[in-house]
C-alpha cells in the first residue's frame, strides 16, 4: 500500500503542483482506514523530503540560487547595463526554472528587478533605441502573469508602442522593412540574428496574452525577413548579421550577408523560433513558414554537432578551422531549442532526443563547483559582428562568475542565460499548462429581446504555447468557434428563454480548458409569442428517395443528396402540438438544424409546407413524401458551409418561412394544438441530426407571432 501511495504522489508531482496533489491525496486518504493515513503520512514526509532534495540537485535551482546569492540587490549588480538585456536574459531563464519549481525567491529576485525601472503607472524607464532593451519587456509580460498587477500590463504596452511608434520614429528599418539592430549610426540598415531574440518572443507573448494579432504579424515578417538574407535556402545555419547597404567592412558586396555561423547568433535565432512557436497560433498565416524554417535551422544544427563531445565550436559549420573552440552559451541555447522543439512535437523525437542528450551530457563536463555555487566555463565574451572567421575564434573566451567572490559590473551573462535555459528544459518533465479562457461579454445576467442578436466575446491565452481554437457552447450545444484572435461569435436570431454559454478553449497540444458559465435571458418581443419545438419522435423527420422508398430511421438527414447512386432525396419533418391559433399574424419563423457532419459545396433547397391543417403522420407508402399537397408559398435556402459537427447556429437555420406557416395556418380547419409539416428537396449536400441521431439535436421550429 505505500509504494502505491508513493506511485500515485510521484505521478501527481509530474502533473501538478504540490498544493494540488495534496489536496487530491488527502481527497483519497480521508476516504480509508486509520492505518492507511498512518503509512500516508510517514510516507509522505520520506517521498517530500526526497523530492526536495531532487529539486535542490538540479543544476537550474544551483545556478538559481547562487545567482540570487551572489547579486544583491538586483541582477543589476552582476553587469551595471540597467534595463537592458544582459539582465533580462538571465532572469528569464530563472523564470523557466520558477515555474517548475514555484521557489518564492525567484519571482521576488525578476521582481525587484523590473520594479526598479517600472513605477507604479507602468512607465519604463532605460528603454532607447535597441533592441537590446525591448527584451526585458517580456518579464513584464511574466510578472503579469503571475501577480495580475495592471502595472505590468501596461509597462509591457508602452515598451510595445515604443518599438512600434511611428511619431516619433524609435526603430528605423530597412527598405524592405527590417528593423535595424541598433539606432546609435553603427547599425544602420542592419539586422543581427541576435535581434531575433530580443524582439520576437516578447512580441509573440504580448500577442497571446492580450489578443494582439499584429504582434504575430510583424514577429513572424521580421525572422523570415532576415531568413531571406541570412539563411535563404537550401541553407540549414545563418550567417550573423545582414547589411542591406553591403557597405559593412563584414558584408558581403552581393548579398550583404556576413562571413559566419556564430555560435550564440545561432542559438538567439533558434531560441526565438522555438518561442514564438510557442506562443503563434497555428492557424497564423506565416505559422508553417515558421515551423519550417525551425526546422531547417534544427537539422543544421544537428548536424553540425561535434562528435566527441556532443557540443558546438564558436563558429559553428567551421569545425577543422584552425584555433576552433567550443562555445558553451550556444551549446546551452541549442540544447533547449531542440528540447523545447520535441516537447512541442515540431521535432521528431527518435531523431534529435539523442542529440539534445548528448549535448546536455557534455555541456554538464563545462560546469565548475566554487564554493558558492555552480560556475558555467569556456562561452564567448559580448561582441558584435566581426570581420571575419578568424576575428571570430579570436574573440575571447570567459567563464560565469569570471571570478569567486564574483566582481560586480565585470561579467559576462550569456553563459548563465544558456545553462538556465537549458537545464530548465532538461532536468524538469514536460508538463502541458491548460489554457486560460473566459467570456468578456455578454456579461452575466445579461437580458435581450428576441429574435436576439448575441455576440459572445472571449479571451484566451496559454501560459506555455498557442490557442488553436475557442469554441463557443450554450449548455452542450455548440454554436461555432473561432481560429484567431479576436475569439468572437455572433449568435443570431435566438429566441425567448433562458440561456447558458460557455467557451472552450483548446491549446497547441489539445488540452482544453472551459470558462464559467454565463447566464443570460431572452424575453419575448413586446407584443410577441414564441413557440419553439423540437420533432419529438422518431417516425417524424422522415426521408423518401429518388425511387420513392420511404424511410423514417436514419440517424442522419442528407439534405438532400443522398449518393450517385440514389440521388437527391426529399427530406419531410412533421412537427406536432403547433400551438399557434387560428387567425394569427406570423412575424417570422425558421427551422434550425444541427450539423452531424461537415460539407461545403454550393447548395440550394427549396422548402414548402404540407397544405393540410393537420398533417398526418409519414408512412412507408412508396412516395409518401413527395405526394402530398404542398403550400404554394415557399422559401429558397442556400446554406452557408457547415464546417464544425454539432454547430447549431444561423449556418444551420433556414430561411424565413413565415408565409409558409401563415398559408398553412390559414386553412379553415387549422387549430391550435394540430401538427404542421415541411418538404425539403433540392441539390444540397448537407448532414443534419436526425431524432434517431441525437434528439437533443433533433430539427426546430421557431415561430414568433
Amino acid at each position: 500500500m505505500g509504494l502505491i501511495i508513493i506511485f500515485i504522489f510521484a505521478n501527481l508531482l509530474i502533473r501538478n503542483p504540490l498544493d494540488k496533489c495534496l489536496e487530491k491525496l488527502f481527497i483519497f486518504e480521508s476516504k480509508k482506514s486509520s492505518m492507511i493515513r498512518k503509512i500516508f503520512f510517514s510516507l509522505f514526509f520520506i517521498l517530500m523530503s526526497g523530492y526536495s532534495f531532487s529539486q535542490a540537485n538540479t543544476w537550474s535551482v544551483k545556478f538559481s540560487d547562487a545567482i540570487v546569492s551572489r547579486y544583491q540587490p538586483t541582477i543589476n549588480a552582476m553587469t551595471n547595463k540597467g534595463w537592458e538585456y544582459s539582465n533580462g536574459i538571465i532572469l528569464h531563464g530563472m523564470e523557466k526554472v520558477y515555474l517548475q519549481t514555484n521557489n518564492a525567491n525567484y519571482l521576488n529576485y525578476i521582481k525587484a528587478y523590473i520594479d526598479t525601472y517600472v513605477d507604479a503607472s507602468g512607465n519604463v524607464t532605460g528603454l532607447s533605441s535597441t533592441v537590446d532593451n525591448i527584451q526585458p519587456g517580456i518579464l513584464c509580460l511574466f510578472l503579469y502573469e503571475q501577480t495580475g498587477l495592471l502595472k505590468y500590463k501596461t509597462a509591457a504596452t508602452n515598451i510595445k508602442n515604443y518599438l512600434l511608434s511611428t511619431s516619433p520614429v524609435n526603430f528605423n528599418k530597412t527598405p524592405d522593412g527590417g528593423y535595424w539592430h541598433k539606432n546609435d549610426g553603427n547599425y544602420n540598415n542592419v539586422m543581427l540574428a541576435d535581434g531575433m531574440y530580443m524582439l520576437h518572443p516578447f512580441l509573440a507573448k504580448y500577442g497571446s496574452l492580450f489578443n494582439d494579432s499584429s504582434c504575430f504579424d510583424i514577429a513572424t515578417f521580421q525572422m523570415l525577413l532576415f531568413a531571406s538574407h541570412a539563411m535563404y535556402s537550401p541553407r540549414t545555419l545563418p550567417k550573423h548579421a545582414w547589411d542591406y547597404s553591403k557597405i559593412q567592412v563584414w558584408a558581403d558586396k552581393t548579398t550583404g550577408e556576413s562571413t559566419d555561423v556564430w555560435s550564440r547568433g545561432t542559438g538567439w535565432y533558434m531560441m526565438a523560433l522555438v518561442d514564438v512557436l510557442q506562443y503563434l497560433p497555428t492557424t497564423h498565416a506565416n505559422y508553417s513558414a515558421i515551423l519550417s524554417l525551425f526546422q531547417r535551422m534544427a537539422a543544421g544544427v544537428a548536424a553540425a554537432q561535434i562528435a566527441t563531445s556532443g557540443l558546438w565550436y564558436q563558429v559553428v559549420d567551421k569545425p577543422t578551422y584552425s584555433g576552433n573552440w567550443i562555445e558553451n552559451s550556444g551549446s546551452g541555447m541549442f540544447v533547449y531549442a531542440l528540447k523545447k522543439g520535441v516537447d512541442n512535437g515540431w521535432l521528431d523525437s527518435a531523431t534529435y532526443t539523442p542529440i539534445i542528450n548528448k549535448g546536455w551530457t557534455g555541456l554538464q563536463t563545462y560546469i565548475a563547483t566554487l564554493t558558492d555555487g555552480p560556475q558555467i566555463k569556456q562561452f564567448c565574451v559580448a561582441s558584435g559582428v566581426v570581420a571575419n572567421t578568424a576575428a571570430y575564434i579570436a574573440l575571447g573566451k570567459t567563464n560565469c562568475p569570471t571570478s569567486n567572490p564574483p566582481v560586480s559590473g565585470t561579467q559576462h551573462p550569456h553563459g548563465y542565460c544558456a545553462i538556465l535555459m537549458a537545464a530548465s528544459a532538461m532536468e524538469f518533465a514536460f508538463v502541458n499548462q491548460p489554457p486560460v479562457v473566459s467570456i468578456t461579454s455578454p456579461a452575466g445576467g445579461a437580458t435581450f429581446t428576441a429574435p436576439a442578436l448575441v455576440t459572445i466575446n472571449a479571451t484566451a491565452s496559454d501560459p506555455d504555447g498557442s490557442i488553436a481554437r475557442v469554441e463557443f457552447f450554450q449548455g452542450s450545444t455548440k454554436l461555432g468557434e473561432a481560429t484567431s484572435s479576436p475569439y468572437t461569435f455572433n449568435w443570431t436570431s435566438v429566441p425567448a428563454g433562458a440561456y447558458s454559454l460557455t467557451a472552450k478553449a483548446t491549446d497547441n497540444l489539445g488540452l482544453i480548458t472551459t470558462s464559467a458559465n454565463i447566464g443570460i435571458t431572452v424575453s419575448p418581443a413586446s407584443g410577441s409569442t414564441i413557440f419553439s419545438k423540437r420533432i419529438d419522435s422518431g417516425p417524424d423527420d422522415a426521408e423518401e428517395f429518388s425511387n420513392g422508398m420511404v424511410t423514417r430511421t436514419s440517424y442522419a438527414l442528407e439534405l438532400a443528396y443522398y449518393s450517385s447512386i440514389a440521388g437527391n432525396q426529399v427530406i419531410a419533418l412533421r412537427f406536432n402540438n403547433v400551438t399557434i391559433p387560428a387567425g394569427t399574424v406570423i412575424k417570422t419563423a425558421y427551422i434550425q438544424f444541427n450539423a452531424s457532419g461537415t460539407n461545403y459545396s454550393t447548395s440550394n433547397l427549396i422548402i414548402k409546407g404540407e397544405l393540410s391543417p393537420n398533417s398526418v403522420a409519414f408512412s412507408t407508402a412508396t412516395r409518401n413524401l413527395s405526394g402530398r399537397a404542398v403550400t404554394t408559398a415557399n422559401a429558397v435556402w442556400t446554406p452557408a458551409p457547415w464546417t464544425i459537427v454539432g454547430e447549431e447556429s444561423v449556418n444551420q437555420q433556414t430561411s424565413d418561412l413565415k408565409t409558409i406557416v401563415q398559408e398553412i395556418i390559414g386553412q379553415a380547419s387549422w387549430a391550435s394544438g394540430n401538427s404542421m409539416s415541411f418538404i425539403l428537396t433540392g441539390s444540397a449536400t448537407r448532414t443534419a441530426y436526425s431524432f434517431e441521431g441525437s434528439s437533443g439535436k433533433a430539427a426546430l421550429l421557431h415561430i414568433e407571432y
